[in-house]
């Protein structure tokens, strides 16, 4: 199946072929500010999968990973449709709100719901994340930060304790306990 994202005015696009990787929504305040929205919905390609059409300008930041992104805007209209960063190289991720299909599979994650509105409700099947997302990738929050007995502990912890993100849905885990404490 082929999806297209694009800009406001139309002039910058991004054609995915296929599935994406991945389809994840964001609730940190960067995506908050970036997109003008409570909420971020995007999609993740592989790179052969996209094909891009029309002018673009980057803007980069450090993301809260260390790595570095770039978000690919059109400079008509401002619209930013497409992003990379040095994470994950091998890939793009779009704007699945950017897209005209209609049907566009749901998010498989939720990250940074520690700024989630509380009144938003996702799919029940939606990994729930209070940071990063970044459990596909190692879960290593800066890029110069090892991976220690230690800090592998708290992130196994960190996962656990976003697990109790929707309480009602996990009872039993509501009343655990983590190595830093109840899960509360």
């Amino acid at each position: 199946m082929e999806r297209i994202a694009q800009c406001h005015c139309g002039h910058l696009r991004a054609i995915t072929s296929g599935e994406p990787d991945s389809v994840y929504v964001c609730h940190c305040k960067a995506c908050q500010r970036r997109t003008g929205a409570i909420i971020h919905n995007g999609s993740r390609w592989l790179k052969s999968q996209v094909r891009i059409e029309g002018e673009h300008k980057i803007y980069a930041r450090k993301g809260d990973s260390g790595f570095e992104i770039r978000f690919h805007f059109c400079p008509n209209c401002g619209s930013s449709v497409f992003w990379e960063g040095d994470r994950s190289p091998t890939t793009w991720a779009s704007r699945s709100a950017a897209s005209p299909t209609r049907v566009f599979p749901a998010p498989t994650s939720s990250g940074y719901e520690e700024s989630m509105h509380p009144w938003l409700e996702l799919p029940p099947d939606t990994a729930h994340f209070p940071q990063s997302r970044s459990y596909r990738r190692g879960w290593r929050k800066r890029a110069d930060t090892p991976l220690t007995p230690q800090l592998n502990l708290k992130l196994i912890c960190s996962f656990a304790t976003s697990l109790r993100v929707r309480e009602q849905r996990l009872p039993t885990l509501a009343t655990s306990r983590c190595c830093e404490g109840p899960l509360r």
